[in-house]
């Protein structure tokens, strides 16, 4: 099935290979804020952090073309129950008269403006206009697990979309192991569990683990492991993620020591793809560590820190 994805505007490049990663598509088309792949969508919109929905391609065509692709499209084949059509980024009030070469085509039609079985969206990007049937409206809840508002939080703790999106960049499948040997409170952990992956996390601090657990059961996260152990003497994992230690958290910690040892310990015990945050860019130390950068994405946090969201394989 060709799909085809509305992105977030806050990060396109994170959101696209977001996709790519959870569907194992490499080709795609990247229309604006679209991305169309051939691929099924199961289960995605459970996953997703920077996409806003899921459809079913149907077609594209130029504006002046619209038209008459409307009325020759089989209609009658993807309507369901009711229908609804929009438009995005092109005149709305055109809505009404697009709507009506749908109904023309249908057999037994029937509108639901407020919540149809089937919504058509139309959206115009510059000269071309792209048609979708709406599957899956991605899950929210993102700002209801801000750090904040957990049982128990650190200032420093990634937003929820961010370590939902870091999570999904492992690659990690349903009930895999996804390692964070630096787990804190447990933010990327909590991702983690609600997606369905097994969720382990070290931590040096006692009291750190104790309000990991303590996230993690608020949130009816079960089927996770906490131990107090150094990171750098993390058994093999398959898929790691986490965001490395910096700046005042750190006391006296050697932090260019402890990145490159930790780079090492990646080279030795990783198994399959690690998602590290670093407060800097490591290419020429991931190199070094004999490691592959697969992608790197920019992360603003304030004026005078930017993170760096490194994919790293064997």
């Amino acid at each position: 099935m060709k799909s085809m994805f509305q992105l977030s505007g806050e990060d396109p490049e994170l959101a696209k290979e977001e996709v790519l990663v959870l569907t194992g598509v490499q080709k795609s088309r990247l229309i604006g804020n679209l991305l169309v792949i051939q691929a099924g969508t199961k289960g995605l919109d459970k996953r997703l952090a920077y996409t806003h929905r899921i459809y079913k391609f149907l077609f594209q065509t130029t504006v002046d073309g619209l038209e008459g692709y409307m009325k020759d499209f089989d209609w009658q084949s993807v309507y369901k129950k009711n229908f609804c059509l929009r438009i995005y980024g092109g005149d709305a009030s055109n809505e009404k008269r697009f709507a009506g070469y749908v109904w023309e085509k249908l057999k037994s039609p029937e509108v639901n403006l407020e919540d149809p079985v089937t919504a058509i969206h139309l959206f115009f990007e510059d000269n071309i206009v792209i048609a979708g049937l709406l599957l899956k409206e991605v899950e929210k809840g993102f700002e209801e697990r801000k750090a904040h508002l957990r049982p128990e939080f650190a200032p420093v703790s990634l937003h929820p979309r961010l370590a939902r999106a870091c999570v999904n960049l492992t690659g990690a499948g349903n009930g895999d192991i996804v390692m964070d040997p630096f787990c804190g409170t447990g933010g990327l952990l909590i991702e983690a569990g609600l997606m369905g992956l097994r969720p382990a996390g070290s931590d040096t601090d006692e009291r750190m683990l104790r309000r990991a657990a303590e996230n993690l059961d608020h949130y009816n996260i079960r089927d996770y492991k906490l131990v107090k152990k150094d990171a750098l003497l993390m058994k093999k994992a398959d898929y790691v993620v986490t965001d490395l230690p910096y700046g005042k958290n750190t006391g006296r910690m050697d932090l260019k020591s402890l990145y490159r040892d930790f780079l090492g310990l990646l080279k030795k015990k990783l198994g399959k793809r690690a998602v590290v945050i670093f407060p800097r860019q490591m290419d020429a130390e991931i190199r070094k560590a004999g490691l592959k950068a697969e992608k790197r994405f920019q992360y603003y946090i304030h004026r005078s820190m930017t993170k760096y969201i490194y994919v790293i394989s064997v």
